[in-house]
């Protein structure tokens, strides 16, 4: 059963009712490994001057992912609900950095999470309302990869099957902090084979 998530007076079904601004307490969790997770498809449509990705779920449009540059970067893009309410706004921070770092706002300007790539090339530092999250990238090719919460639990990934998210988590939180992850693992370097 699924409760509801305000967001600043909206509702959005599936998460968890509590606001970011309080503290969030695992409870008795503790470390134990969720057994329902929510199963998405991302479809990214590159060629939209406004619609970037569409989310689904059980093959219906749950949230929208608009605005951003026409090829490439995620800086302006803005998480929406189906009927169209900002919930989540990504932002690239100002300023000289060795590495972008990568905000997530609520829409009333609030920092949710800072994303930024560590010296490796595949680790990230992700520092979040509900404390610091890790990543396993499991496949650089593919982009596929699993995030961690403070307590070692996976509580999403992005696999061959679509993108999974525990069902007692924000939803478009980590659905936008996915989209963020996604974007920064760069490609694999090019080999190249030198026959005899």
């Amino acid at each position: 059963m699924h409760s509801r998530h305000r967001y600043h007076g909206r509702d959005v079904y599936g998460t968890r009712s509590r606001r970011y601004n309080e503290t969030h307490r695992l409870g008795s969790i503790g470390l134990q490994q969720y057994s329902f997770m929510r199963l998405y498809r991302i479809v990214g449509h590159p060629f939209s001057i406004d619609k970037k990705f569409t989310i689904y779920e059980n093959g219906n449009e749950q949230y929208l992912v608009r605005g951003g540059r026409l090829f490439g970067g995620i800086n302006g893009m803005i998480l929406e609900d189906r009927f169209g309410n900002a919930l989540i706004n990504i932002q690239k921070e100002s300023g000289l950095h060795w590495h972008p770092i990568y905000q997530l706002l609520s829409n009333d300007g609030r920092e949710l999470a800072n994303i930024r790539k560590s010296s490796s090339a595949l680790s990230f530092e992700i520092n979040t309302v509900y404390g610091p999250y890790s990543t396993t990238v499991m496949s650089q090719s593919l982009k596929y990869f699993s995030i961690r919460n403070a307590h070692f639990q996976n509580i999403a990934s992005w696999k061959q099957n679509g993108v999974e998210v525990a069902a007692n988590q924000d939803q478009p939180f980590l659905l936008a902090l996915i989209v963020v992850i996604h974007h920064l693992i760069p490609p694999p370097p090019t080999s190249h084979y030198v026959g005899r």
